[in-house]
């Protein structure tokens, strides 16, 4: 009993939390900020690449 339960209780949360928080956070930026890259990619040009790269190495 005492080694499935911090088995799997520890399994289980890790697994469904990371797919959700680094889905979530991309999915309602990326179509907004495909927009703006546009626009911001003139200006900064590599500096805007790197922002999105740095946020899904993290994630």
């Amino acid at each position: 009993m005492q080694t499935y339960d911090p088995g799997n209780k520890r399994n289980v949360p890790p697994k469904p939390s990371h797919t959700k928080s680094p889905s979530s956070i991309p999915t309602y930026p990326a179509p907004k900020c495909e927009k703006e890259k546009k626009k911001t990619e003139n200006s900064f040009g590599q500096r805007v690449q790197a922002a999105p790269q740095s946020h899904i190495v993290k994630s």
